[in-house]
């Protein structure tokens, strides 16, 4: 039986491949911005984690996302599943 994947590697995942980023270098600590994106980046991202985990983020939730900690937060605050 495998493993479920944890929100932070979905997350990374996403991030890495929107950003074109290494996964290796994505942390908790990361921000869009470090890794290259800007705030239209971060929109796209936020879409892309609601379809990923079946939520809705809050328009209020999605501009105090900063870093990838505070999407796995927010995501694990709205129900996002782990599949």
């Amino acid at each position: 039986m495998s493993q479920p994947t944890s929100v932070l590697s979905r997350v990374k995942r996403i991030v890495s491949a929107e950003l074109g980023a290494d996964p290796a270098h994505i942390d908790e600590d990361s921000t869009i911005a470090s890794l290259g994106g800007d705030s239209l980046t971060s929109v796209e991202i936020v879409l892309l984690i609601e379809d990923e985990f079946g939520i809705t983020i809050p328009d209020g939730e999605m501009t105090k996302i900063e870093t990838i900690a505070d999407i796995v937060a927010c995501v694990e605050k709205n129900g996002g599943i782990p599949i």
